[in-house]
């Protein structure tokens, strides 16, 4: 569903001359065999550069933030504990392109909703998503918020229950229609004392942690990435995104997906794990939703989700 979203950003196009160039600070006066434009992602802009040697992910950050300049902090601190593609270089310099760019291993292999698809792959892979995440999630915090260089909260959020009315604004209204707010509205309500409990459990976050942001190698080893949107946050944010979309993930990937993380957890999960975090991801959903621009297929993908997680006759 997602993998086929429009894209927020377009490409950053650039030739084989300024990638040497950028590539210049790990691989100087290496000529490059073969660049090729990946085409997934709605921000950033990514690129298999190919030497006659080895591979590398050249990655040009497409968004005026700075989300970008947490990834080298942010890799340091979890390459202990989950599987992620080694940073190599980040470059904010803005002296070749204007744009702020890193250099990443290259994982050769397939995200885990590609990967699910094929015949004969390994299960397993679900359970080692699910206790790796499990080891992210132990890392806790008092209050959730975006991170300074030290991985402290610089930036407190608001608690949880004013993110509802925030994101369910004025263009997320105009596309859910009348009915559909209304039914929006009473499921948050309804919740209330949910949304308190989901508030209580605030680790290190993903903050992105769908099957398209997971890559599976040809060893069947998954590698979380794109982790620039991490922060404090809600454990079961994460949880909500992988399973955000039931064609990605089916109940028994997801049953083995749970049991391990429970396994390897300093908490458990609750019996009701997937309706607080199906609750969480509205949030998202939301926010997402409630942008100016009208993007036909993802608007109306969000719409079903939102639709799937509030009313009732949406999934009897």
């Amino acid at each position: 569903m997602d993998s086929r979203w429009e894209r927020v950003q377009p490409y950053i196009e650039i030739d084989k001359n300024i990638a040497e160039k950028m590539m210049g600070a790990i691989r100087p006066k290496r000529s490059i065999k073969n660049i090729g434009l990946i085409r997934n992602g709605l921000r950033n802009s990514n690129y298999c550069v190919e030497y006659d040697d080895k591979k590398f992910l050249l990655r040009i950050y497409g968004v005026e933030d700075n989300w970008w300049k947490k990834e080298e902090v942010i890799y340091h601190y979890i390459k202990e504990k989950v599987k992620a593609p080694e940073l190599f270089w980040l470059d904010g310099n803005l002296d070749i392109i204007d744009k702020p760019y890193a250099i990443f291993e290259y994982i050769e292999g397939l995200n885990l909703d590609q990967y699910s698809k094929q015949a004969g792959y390994k299960k397993k892979v679900f359970s080692d998503i699910g206790h790796n995440l499990a080891l992210l999630h132990s890392t806790s915090y008092k209050e959730g918020g975006f991170f300074d260089d030290n991985l402290e909260v610089a930036e407190k959020l608001p608690e949880l229950r004013l993110w509802y009315p925030m994101f369910l604004g004025e263009h997320a209204m105009r596309k859910l229609g009348e009915e559909l707010t209304e039914a929006v509205r009473k499921y948050i309500e309804d919740n209330d004392k949910n949304i308190e409990r989901i508030e209580k459990d605030i680790t290190l976050v993903h903050n992105d942690f769908r099957p398209i942001n997971i890559m599976v190698d040809k060893q069947d080893t998954p590698y979380f990435i794109d982790w620039e949107g991490s922060m404090a946050g809600h454990s079961l944010g994460d949880i909500g995104e992988f399973l955000r979309i039931e064609e990605q993930v089916s109940r028994e990937e997801e049953n083995i997906f749970i049991e391990s993380y429970n396994e390897a957890a300093n908490k458990r999960l609750p019996e009701d794990y997937k309706e607080l975090a199906k609750l969480r991801d509205l949030v998202n959903l939301l926010q997402l939703l409630n942008s100016q621009r009208n993007l036909d297929i993802k608007d109306g993908d969000l719409i079903e989700l939102i639709r799937r997680t509030c009313c009732k006759e949406a999934i009897e």
